[in-house]
């Protein structure tokens, strides 16, 4: 069956279904069943040659209900309720057949409450986070959910209010039962879900390029994960567009012969026994011959709320020849920000253009976006909020595996008292506060990362933090004791964590020290003048895990000298209006430990130095000026 859709415009649409009209007739539908009450019903089948035989298809029949194929007859008591779907073919003694969808509705009785999501929750990929919020209806009062049979993928979890979250761990079809209620017992609702773990991963977009009626097609679908050759095949009743075909190795190809808007299902099957499959949805527009497809902007018209400093985010298109050019036809981007296409490597894929800049005014600014594709041009009207509140830090010191680490969020620009939450997935014993404290109970070596968000009951900005967890730890206080000159030396490195059996190694001694590689002991007599001493200390165990702490021997002169202050390299480098800011300022000379004060900070900046914690790579007894400043010129900062 051929059919043809025109819209006002005047484009269409064709496509091609097959349409069977069959010697059977299937009179009897199915009747509403009752949770919890027994349930009997049987096909009758007209036409043909008896006997009759059933299979079901696809759907799923309510937890509780089976179909035998021989008699026609689905019965059982339900356990869920809702309404249910489901293909079923009847074949008679001549092998004539009929495909029919048959419709069961199962109330819940007395109750008010209908789980409103379908039973096929899809599929969730093998170590990769997962989240799917259920919903109910009908309830007087707050609705509570529980497992109540079955069991949830390993790693999963079913929140009281209906969040099904988690991160799987083992591949599996996971069948469950999950019920609904407001606190009366006899008022719930319940469902059985499916859902799939699959260690497969679907990589092709699920919007495919355009093609032209007459013109040879070709592309390629593409998939990761699973054991051996990776099989495709497109989904039962889903329908290509005509002229085209899959092969088992995802090609996509041929010469489309009509033009319209196609979607259809694909399955992508691994090699093992039995076979893990994941579905994607596709869909691929075809233009009649000579067409281009409309340009389209394809990010959001609301840019979001950000802080005052660095702005990069990314501007798409598609459609058009392939090519873009960005323009604003009306408005204006906030003072500091422009349209550029010199992008960062970091953006997606299809990104051509990108609002990069530094902001420096607070504002809600409204613009009108134009991309060019050819003679074609896209206008969207836009918005950009630039706010003064801020989260002070992008990297944090560093943190050890098994070693409880905490670390005070800081915040500027705010109109009021700050709420944070996380917005990540956080790992296991990773917690942040609703007052920006972060907690870390039993870190594991790696790098981490947290997102959050941070609200002050007028603006919502959304940020990050990073830092690196490390096997190792060096034990002792990076301010090693003084020394003086032409004095003996001797004090010993700890360390702990990872495997045990620590060599040590040192860089930048004073003349005179070594360091012992098995003990960590620093010792001899020193021949270097006074000064300070930045020395860099690594522990390394036997699995080849190490850290590298930045430590300082001070060695006095005798008379004892003056310290001095220098900034780090040459000059102190310029900081960034509203981009996070850290700088180092060395002492040398005097006798340590060292303690800091200071004047004329340009707003938003402030200073630390040891013991307290400072980036890695200020020098112990040195000053870290650290924080993000809220304000430009140039500023005598005395220290």
């Amino acid at each position: 069956m051929l059919v043809t859709v025109t819209d006002a415009t005047g484009a269409t649409t064709t496509n091609t279904f097959p349409l069977r009209v069959s010697t059977l007739l299937q009179t009897a539908q199915f009747s509403n069943g009752t949770l919890g009450s027994t349930y009997a019903q049987t096909f009758r089948i007209l036409g043909g040659t008896g006997p009759y035989t059933a299979v079901q298809l696809n759907g799923q029949l309510p937890a509780g209900l089976t179909f035998d194929g021989a008699t026609l007859t689905l019965s059982g008591t339900p356990t869920e309720n809702g309404n249910f779907n489901k293909l079923f073919l009847v074949t008679d003694a001549d092998n004539q057949q009929l495909f029919f969808t048959a419709y069961l509705f199962v109330s819940g009785g007395a109750s008010t409450i209908n789980i409103s999501n379908s039973g096929n929750l899809g599929s969730a990929t093998l170590n990769s986070f997962y989240s799917t919020q259920l919903n109910a209806c009908c309830a007087p009062g707050s609705i509570t959910w529980a497992v109540t049979g079955g069991t949830l993928p390993m790693g999963m979890t079913l929140s009281t209010g209906g969040l099904l979250s988690g991160t799987p761990t083992l591949v599996g079809a996971y069948t469950f039962i999950v019920q609904a209620t407001d606190g009366n017992s006899a008022n719930f609702g319940a469902r059985q879900f499916t859902l799939t773990v699959t260690p497969l991963v679907v990589t092709t977009n699920p919007t495919l390029p355009a093609g032209n009626v007459g013109t040879a097609y070709s592309q390629t679908l593409t998939a990761t994960g699973g054991f051996g050759a990776l099989a495709w095949m497109v989904a039962s009743f889903n329908y290509l567009p005509p002229g085209l075909t899959l092969s088992s190795a995802g090609v996509l190809s041929g010469t489309p012969t009509q033009s319209g808007q196609f979607v259809f299902t694909s399955n992508v099957a691994d090699a093992f026994a039995p076979p893990r499959v994941v579905s994607r949805q596709f869909d691929v527009s075809i233009y009649p011959a000579g067409q281009t497809p409309a340009v389209v902007q394809t990010q959001n018209a609301s840019f979001g709320t950000w802080s005052i400093g660095q702005i990069e985010t990314p501007l798409s298109a598609t459609g058009g020849n392939g090519s873009y050019a960005w323009s604003i036809v009306a408005g204006a981007l906030p003072p500091g920000v422009a349209l550029r296409t010199d992008l960062p490597t970091w953006f997606p894929g299809g990104s051509s253009a990108g609002l990069i800049g530094v902001a420096t005014t607070t504002g809600t600014y409204t613009f009108t976006l134009r991309v060019t594709s050819g003679s074609q041009t896209a206008d969207q009207m836009c918005t950009i909020k630039v706010v003064a509140l801020a989260a002070t830090e992008y990297q944090l010191p560093d943190a050890f595996a098994d070693t409880p680490y905490s670390y005070q969020l800081h915040v500027q620009g705010n109109a009021a008292a700050v709420l944070w939450t996380a917005t990540s997935t956080q790992p296991a014993g990773l917690s942040l506060s609703s007052s920006g404290l972060l907690a870390f109970m039993t870190p594991t070596a790696g790098s981490a990362h947290l997102n959050f968000s941070i609200t002050d009951g007028v603006d919502t900005v959304y940020t990050g933090v990073n830092f690196q967890i490390y096997a190792v730890n060096i034990t002792t206080p990076a301010v090693l004791p003084n020394t003086t000159q032409n004095g003996a030396y001797n004090t010993t490195i700890a360390a702990s964590g990872g495997a045990g059996g620590y060599t040590f190694s040192a860089n930048s001694l004073p003349n005179g020290l070594s360091i012992d590689p098995s003990t960590g002991a620093i010792s001899g007599t020193v021949s270097s003048g006074p000064g300070k001493f930045n020395i860099q200390v690594t522990a390394r165990d036997s699995n080849n895990s190490s850290y590298t702490k930045s430590m300082s021997i001070a060695v006095v002169a005798v008379p004892a000298a003056l310290p001095s202050v220098n900034p780090y390299g040459s000059f102190i480098d310029d900081c960034t209006i509203g981009v996070p800011c850290n700088r180092g300022v060395n002492v040398n000379g005097g006798t340590a430990p060292f303690t800091w004060t200071a004047t004329g900070l340009p707003p938003g900046m402030s200073i630390r130095f040891s013991p307290a914690a400072t980036l890695s790579w200020i020098a112990p007894g040195d000053l870290e000026l650290w924080g993000r400043p809220t304000m430009t010129g140039t500023f005598n900062v005395q220290v």
